[in-house]
């Protein structure tokens, strides 16, 4: 038996060569799979952003319809320069919900102070919605854009309907 290629050392392991190739095929894939592990916190990181949007979006239109709901009166907007309110009487108190600086603010009664109820408000507007029987209310709220490239606008529209008797 003619054996040319019988060197031992070389049949226990890598050659140096085998090594060198295998080491950037490795450092790549791990490149890869490091850039792909980032690109899904940074979606992530964006979802939960979009669910805390909404989130918020959707307790204060609750709130706000529960305000509604409430009403003694029926409600009343105000306008000014730069801002638009909606007063809802609730007995001896009034509530204000109002938009101006980017935020929507709910103002308790009369001598409470205003909060911060949304943030990054691009335009609120609440209007009578005058149907058969009954006088509804809408509220349409317009979120400013998460993202500059984002192919949709964060719309949300709320509807309400006092339960006291509207005298039209």
């Amino acid at each position: 038996m003619n054996r040319r290629f019988t060197n031992p050392s070389l049949n226990g392991g890598f050659m140096l060569v085998q090594a060198l190739v295998y080491i950037p095929i490795m450092a790549f894939l791990i490149y890869v799979a490091i850039d792909a592990a980032l690109t899904l916190k940074k979606g992530t990181r964006g979802m939960q952003s979009g669910a805390t949007r909404v989130t918020t979006a959707m307790n204060a239109g609750e709130l706000w319809r529960a305000d509604i709901r409430r009403a003694t009166r029926p409600p009343h907007i105000t306008n000014s320069t730069n801002s638009s309110a909606l007063t809802i009487d609730h007995g001896t108190n009034s509530v204000v919900w109002s938009h101006a600086e980017g935020q929507i603010w709910r103002q308790a009664d009369t001598n409470s102070p205003r909060v911060t109820v949304m943030r990054d408000v691009f335009s609120s507007d609440f209007h009578p919605d005058e149907r058969k029987h009954v006088s509804a209310w809408n509220w349409d709220l317009e979120l400013n854009r998460a993202r500059p490239k984002a192919k949709t606008m964060p719309l949300y529209s709320f509807i309400a309907v006092p339960r006291i008797p509207d005298s039209k």
